[in-house]
């Protein structure tokens, strides 16, 4: 498919080594469902800005903390806007309401 980064936002240790294998880099930023911090948000932001794509954004589920990581690159690579990303991120991924801190995140 391509990808030449993935963005792991899930608190499982990723495997660096096998991914290496076929020429992807493995970044591991692990995030809560309550929000995603400062400092998370910037490396997350810095992985997109600095790294090559495509990208992968990775999650346990793939509805929750993943597409939150995701919209990060798209405002910072895309310049969508954060209404855009929100409902991008309700629409497509399917992502809880119940988890207001990544959508006040995107919001922010």
């Amino acid at each position: 498919m391509g990808v030449k980064t993935i963005l792991s936002v899930d608190g499982k240790v990723p495997d660096h080594e096998t991914a290496a294998r076929y020429g992807i880099r493995y970044v591991h930023v692990p995030i809560q469902y309550s929000g995603i911090t400062e400092e998370e948000t910037l490396k997350i932001a810095k992985t997109f800005r600095e790294l090559e794509g495509p990208f992968f954004t990775h999650c346990f589920h793939g509805k929750h903390r993943g597409p939150a990581g995701a919209m990060v690159g798209r405002l910072v690579l895309d310049g969508v806007e954060r209404e855009e990303a929100i409902a991008e991120m309700r629409q497509y991924c399917g992502t809880s309401k119940k988890y207001e801190g990544l959508y006040r995140v995107i919001a922010a």
